[in-house]
């Protein structure tokens, strides 16, 4: 769903500015205004994308594929009693519930 983030690119971006703290760490170790809380401040930022990271990578995504549970409830017995109801209508039914399930979740 288009509200939500790309974990992978996320996860890519994070490691992109973590190069860039990195990179900055190397080249200011050898110039003279490269003072000791200025590396201190660098440890700290690459420390705490490092473990941002690490609780990133924890989260676990779930993909579903909402047409293809659909067409597995929609020929059960139990859907019988909806055969008057056009498939495209209950697959929006079953998004409309799914989104509200994750909303639920999150506490919305």
């Amino acid at each position: 769903m288009k509200q939500y983030i790309d974990k992978d690119a996320l996860v890519a971006e994070i490691e992109k500015k973590l190069k860039n703290v990195n990179l900055n760490y190397i080249s200011a170790g050898s110039h003279p205004s490269a003072t000791d809380t200025n590396k201190k401040l660098q440890d700290g930022i690459s420390k705490d994308l490092q473990s941002l990271l690490s609780f990133i990578n924890t989260l676990e995504v779930k993909e579903v594929d909402l047409e293809k549970e659909t067409d597995k409830w929609y020929n059960t017995k139990a859907s019988k009693e909806f055969e008057n109801v056009f498939y495209g209508d209950i697959e929006k039914c079953a998004q409309y519930f799914f989104e509200l399930g994750l909303k639920a979740q999150k506490g919305e």
